[in-house]
């Protein structure tokens, strides 16, 4: 009887233990500056925001765990030619938030460079339509519109630009030797 009693002692811890062990795995807190994305069997699921979450353990894990704060891209000098035949060095500060997760770590492996991908190929785009004095003197106006093209291709990916910014632009050595006997 000794021997029973032990034995369903034991038992009883096993069972014990293997139930904390569960709770344990399934409840989960999300940190306000994440979202986790949640896999079932592999799968995608579900999406948890900040906040206390529930997961079904042993068939339920989290995939991902995704910041959304706001990101910069390190500014990078793009080179473009203008609509005259200058050939210019234009570096822009890209500042951007994962607004849909999912979209995010599921359609595109590298993020920051798929977005500077877009962004080089659409500067020279809108640079290309302009002369040299329009992209000195209208640096707002074409700022706004990269941030347009750029926004298209990012909504696909989850991404929402929030700031496209024109922080420099400087020309070869010999354009800046014509541009001062011009202005001589």
């Amino acid at each position: 009887m000794e021997n029973f009693v032990s034995m369903s002692n034991i038992v009883f811890l096993l069972l014990a233990a293997l139930v904390v062990l569960a709770l344990k795995a399934a409840i989960r807190i999300v940190p306000q500056s994440e979202n986790w994305l949640v896999e079932r069997l592999g799968k995608y699921n579900r999406k948890m925001e900040a906040g206390l979450h529930i997961l079904i353990p042993f068939f339920e894990t989290v995939g991902h765990k995704v910041p959304i704060q706001e990101r910069q891209l390190p500014p990078k000098p793009i080179n473009a030619i203008t609509l005259d035949n200058v050939t210019i060095s234009i570096s822009l500060a890209v500042l951007y938030r994962i607004a849909d997760a999912s979209k995010t770590m599921y359609r595109i492996s590298n993020v920051d460079d798929a977005i500077m991908t877009i962004v080089n190929g659409t500067v020279r785009s809108v640079i290309g339509k302009t002369d040299l004095d329009g992209v000195q003197s209208n640096r707002r106006h074409l700022s706004d519109e990269i941030a347009e093209d750029l926004q298209v291709v990012s909504d696909e990916w989850g991404i929402v630009l929030t700031r496209v910014e024109i922080l420099e632009v400087d020309v070869d050595s010999e354009t800046k030797q014509a541009m001062q006997l011009q202005l001589n």
